[in-house]
């Protein structure tokens, strides 16, 4: 069990396969993770935020969202719309949100 906040380190990659329940990572990771800042963007939403700087040239199609620097657990992986094609050391900002149900 992880708590949110244990979910900082963002990455991005070139691969556009479809989303799907069964990644537990990227599927072309480009870059090494980088940890977000956090909040609580509203009502029960948690929120975080990392800039990536690009390594190289590719298009980023792909983000997730981990619970460590490498390796851990994958919160989420999902398709970058628009996604922008990149070249070295373009910035990218990744935010990612999550609406979590308040406890009854």
């Amino acid at each position: 069990n992880y708590l949110l906040d244990a979910f900082k380190y963002h990455d991005v990659g070139d691969d556009n396969t479809a989303e799907s329940n069964a990644h537990t990572a990227l599927q072309n990771s480009r870059e090494t993770r980088i940890a977000g800042s956090q909040a609580n963007n509203g009502a029960n939403i948690f929120q975080s935020v990392a800039n990536i700087t690009a390594s190289g040239g590719y298009t980023a199609e792909e983000h997730g969202v981990s619970s460590a620097e490498s390796a851990g657990v994958m919160l989420d992986r999902n398709l970058v719309p628009n996604a922008p094609a990149l070249i070295t050391n373009d910035v990218i900002e990744c935010t990612y949100e999550l609406t979590v149900s308040a406890e009854a």
